[in-house]
């Protein structure tokens, strides 16, 4: 597979209930799509279906080379334990109160590290947690769906444009 040229056109995959699908050399390509001009959204119900598809090797390479994530709330207990460890920890000051007057003074401050979500917390979330890259997470409060947006709403009614693809043959994409 060729570097795409300047003046050819980025690609974008959608890849819709991705983990009932099972793609050969999955794991070998996503790891050179964003290299080709590529850009995957893989859509699954849990990280565990990709790991049954592909064997635990070969699943961790795909999740992991996977550069924006969102995980909605109710997600399996398997991913929320899984991100609990990602996402890492905090730390949390808290007060005590003196002995002499129970107020809160702030010589009494302590520090203490915490899980910055526990896995419990997780699976609780009112809103999607998105990851990308090596940033730090973001809960999506203020999205809304596409037919509640005016525009949005509008552009999925247009229609498709007639496009050509006679000359590809319809895996020359996933060569390697």
């Amino acid at each position: 597979m060729e570097t795409p040229k300047s003046y050819q056109k980025d690609v974008y995959v959608l890849l819709d209930e991705g983990g009932n699908l099972t793609l050969p050399s999955f794991d070998t390509w996503i790891t050179v799509l964003r290299k080709r001009r590529v850009s995957l959204t893989l859509i699954c119900q849990s990280l565990s279906q990709i790991e049954a598809r592909y064997g635990r090797e070969k699943g961790v390479t795909i999740i992991s080379n996977l550069c924006n994530q969102i995980y909605a709330p109710g997600m399996p207990l398997s991913t929320a334990q899984m991100l609990e460890k990602l996402l890492g920890t905090t730390t949390v000051a808290y007060r005590q109160p003196s002995r002499d007057n129970w107020e809160f003074q702030e010589k009494n401050r302590q520090y203490t590290a915490r899980n910055l979500f526990t896995a419990d917390e997780l699976r609780r979330l009112e809103h999607p947690l998105f990851i990308t890259g090596n940033q730090r997470a973001t809960l999506l409060k203020n999205i809304k769906p596409y037919y509640k947006d005016f525009w949005l709403k509008r552009r999925a009614r247009m229609s498709m444009p007639d496009l050509e693809f006679a000359s590809l043959s319809p895996c020359e994409f996933l060569e390697v």
